[in-house]
């Protein structure tokens, strides 16, 4: 059920043993053509004031600073990112660039901060788009709400060929099918071959628009063994790729409400059967003996302090994804019912 599979070496920085203190910092950026809110010397002037005001000595906190500048002279400014991760201890530091926006605060701890992290990796997760539209297909490549186009590989100049080649449909100017337009069958299983491949080469779960262009619904997608998280048969027509943020946001949101509805249905079954927790001591305790098979927690509230200090709630995240778990973030107000967490366990 979990809508995303987060390869294990993107996390791994998150789990690694480092040196006390750790500084996780993140700053909320403008992306697109908008100018950036902040350039690399204000990141650079922040993280090294962060150092000098914490209380390890003057050497370790020349490393610390070095590491930080290597870490901020290797990133893509031009990436489109929202939000900027930098995790920095004495003898580790790392950089992550994110399509959500995140707080601008930071942490010093024992280890890197997982909560804003996992959060902005999820939402962030890598997908497909396929917009159907009278006047051809349309394939790109999203996280969040930034799309690019996907790179025509062998099996996208076939997919994008077989849908060129369908019979134009009678409505097809304005791009409203009639009600018992047929479709081509044999026309409609090559481009479903043809779908196949590229799912299968580019390996990413995917939503599409405008499926009445191909006489199929979302559960016929499916059924054909293409993992698509959330189809919409209303026609699209061809624009570009900041015109569909609020397509995104809409197929997105659905997919996130199904999800959600789906989660309390096995929530409220646990419970029946005495395998869920909700109170956050208790997780962290069946976290810890290794019963936690999923926590489902909200979309985060996020903190205006500058400094911000961790929580029981970054104990159960990083306790139950240490032991195998997995933590699924589902639409505010998903889990009112349970204070916003809820843990499912293996047993």
């Amino acid at each position: 059920m979990t809508p995303t599979t987060l390869e294990k070496n993107q996390l791994d920085f998150l789990s690694e043993t480092v040196k006390a203190p750790a500084f996780s910092f993140f700053f909320r950026l403008h992306s697109g053509s908008e100018k950036q809110l902040h350039d690399t010397g204000h990141i650079r002037s922040r993280c090294h004031e962060v150092f000098k005001a914490s209380a390890v000595d003057a050497e370790v906190k020349e490393r610390l600073m070095r590491e930080c500048d290597a870490l901020i002279e290797a990133l893509d400014w031009q990436s489109g990112a929202k939000s900027l991760g930098l995790y920095v201890a004495d003898g580790a530091a790392f950089a992550r660039m994110f399509h959500v926006h995140l707080p601008e605060v930071y942490y010093m701890g024992d280890n890197f901060s997982v909560y804003e992290t996992l959060y902005a990796f999820e939402a962030c997760a890598p997908y497909l788009l396929l917009l159907f539209t009278p006047g051809g297909l349309e394939i790109y490549r999203g996280q969040g709400s930034y799309l690019e186009t996907l790179p025509k590989t062998k099996e996208v100049v076939h997919l994008l060929s077989v849908y060129a080649h369908r019979a134009t449909r009678h409505a097809d100017k304005d791009g409203k099918g009639r009600k018992g337009d047929e479709i081509d069958h044999k026309w409609k299983d090559d481009l479903f071959r043809a779908w196949q491949d590229v799912a299968a080469a580019e390996g990413l779960p995917m939503y599409a628009a405008g499926l009445e262009q191909i006489g199929a619904g979302a559960e016929e997608v499916k059924a054909r063994g293409l993992n698509l998280f959330y189809g919409s048969e209303s026609t699209w027509t061809r624009t570009s790729p900041e015109e569909l943020k609020p397509l995104v946001k809409d197929l997105r949101n659905e997919y996130r409400k199904y999800l959600a509805a789906q989660y309390v249905t096995r929530i409220e079954a646990a419970f029946g059967a005495h395998k869920m927790v909700s109170s956050l001591d208790e997780i962290v305790d069946c976290a810890r003996a290794g019963k936690a098979e999923v926590l489902l927690l909200e979309d985060p509230q996020w903190t205006t302090e500058v400094e911000a200090k961790f929580t029981r709630l970054h104990t159960a995240i990083g306790e139950t994804l240490s032991r195998g778990g997995r933590v699924e973030f589902l639409p505010e107000g998903s889990l009112s019912k349970w204070q916003g967490a809820a843990l499912i366990l293996r047993y």
